[in-house]
């Protein structure tokens, strides 16, 4: 699912991952909290939970997001 194959692009999750890098560059000032931040990626692509799960995990694995103990996720700097 990283790479589709037999899918549109636009369901990998890579694709999602640069959605959740492009809200949080975009918003860097503001505190956003994991659902939020789903609810706010959900109204520009349809993705469901488990593929935003798997694209946060993702970035957290290649140290490019970090989710404090509040649940709210920053950039990596």
């Amino acid at each position: 699912m990283l790479l589709p194959k037999d899918i549109l692009p636009e369901n990998s999750i890579y694709f999602y991952g640069a959605l959740v890098l492009k809200y949080l560059n975009a918003n860097e000032l503001e505190k956003t909290d994991i659902i939020t931040l789903y609810h706010r990626i959900k109204k520009e692509s349809d993705i469901s939970m488990i593929s935003f799960s798997l694209a946060l995990d993702w970035l957290y694995l290649i140290n490019t997001v970090e989710i404090d103990s509040e649940g709210v996720v920053n950039l990596c700097t």
